[in-house]
């Protein structure tokens, strides 16, 4: 029979889980959805449990290697110094972020743009313990976007000009928008400005040109539409906490012969 009201559900459904023997097995759901990963961290923002293919993404052969390290062990400083910030609000005020839209490198190399959403976890007592979140590939949002106006317009714009220098002239007429309004969509939806955007999509396909060729680090500036090495060099520094000739160096496969 049917709970009476939602107050019976709850406690129907609180039951049902104080009863579960091992709370890994539910993670084991999440893992079997195709591009979603998971994660969950302590206090002490150590992972607790993550997906074995978050794992295999950082170039690890198992997700029991994650277990009791940090971000920091994976990431370049800057980056993991992020991510330090957005656990802290949500340790400190249990509350959640969600649909965060970000560069993640990988370490194998090469960047991709991620939607994370992350949650507190609570104590019987109410007390936040930790946070659990998961990560998903956002390109796929590119396409749908792309057949609607203003913002998915812009966005697949500069999918397709990534390498010429930023034009919000331009970027404005494809999106039907004035740039005010184009970029309040961009931060409704990304969390930066157009034109942090295309900077952003500029920086994460050199990450490829990096690791994928033995272009120099000026052709490679000159190709993605950067006025210099040097303005390369410090865009690119900013977003990936590394040099590119120190990308190149960690993370482009070794050449043969």
């Amino acid at each position: 029979m049917p709970p009476k009201d939602d107050s019976d559900g709850l406690a129907m459904q609180r039951e049902f889980f104080s009863r579960v023997h091992d709370a890994s097995q539910l993670l084991q759901l999440v893992d079997a959805l195709h591009g979603i990963h998971f994660f969950v961290k302590d206090h002490l923002c150590r992972h607790i449990a993550v997906s074995q293919k978050f794992a295999e993404r950082l170039g690890l052969q198992s997700a029991s290697e994650m277990i009791g390290r940090t971000n920091y062990d994976f990431y370049p400083k800057l980056i993991a110094d992020k991510f330090a910030i957005d656990d802290e609000y949500i340790l400190r005020s249990g509350e959640p972020l969600l649909n965060i839209v970000e560069m993640l490198p990988s370490a194998c190399g090469g960047f991709d743009w991620i939607t994370t959403n992350k949650m507190p976890v609570f104590d019987k007592s109410g007390r936040v313990i930790g946070i659990m979140g998961t990560l998903q590939s956002h390109g796929d949002y590119f396409r749908p976007w792309a057949e609607g106006a203003g913002v998915g317009k812009a966005a697949e714009y500069i999918q397709r000009h990534f390498h010429q220098a930023v034009d919000l002239d331009q970027l404005t007429k494809a999106a039907g928008l004035s740039q005010r309004h184009l970029n309040r969509k961009f931060h409704e939806v990304f969390g930066m400005s157009a034109q942090e955007f295309w900077i952003n999509t500029r920086i994460q396909r050199a990450c490829d040109a990096l690791t994928g060729t033995s272009k120099n680090i000026a052709e490679i500036a000159e190709e993605f539409g950067f006025c210099d090495q040097s303005a390369f060099s410090r865009q690119f520094r900013q977003r990936t906490g590394l040099s590119p000739m120190e990308y190149r160096r960690r993370y482009a496969p070794p050449r043969r012969g």
